[in-house]
């Protein structure tokens, strides 16, 4: 099960999978493109390593609040 808290500056949470919430859908969270950064050396074989790049990725949560047994977005 997923677990999703959210905190603000004050450091007030809610959790966000727990009633009267619920996360209705997830998206972007899926494994992100990653590009490896080498550099070929003069007489030797193969490359050396130097970092990876991440992407960039949007993360968007729909939640829905209970409210009475109305459900509302």
């Amino acid at each position: 099960m997923q677990k999703l808290i959210y905190t603000n500056s004050q450091g007030v949470s809610i959790d966000l999978t727990t009633d009267p919430f619920g996360i209705t859908e997830w998206e972007g969270f899926s494994n992100v493109e990653m590009e490896v950064q080498s550099q070929t050396v003069p007489f030797q074989d193969g490359s050396v390593y130097i970092d990876n790049l991440l992407s960039n990725r949007e993360l968007s949560i729909t939640v829905a609040i209970n409210d009475n047994n109305n459900l509302s977005k």
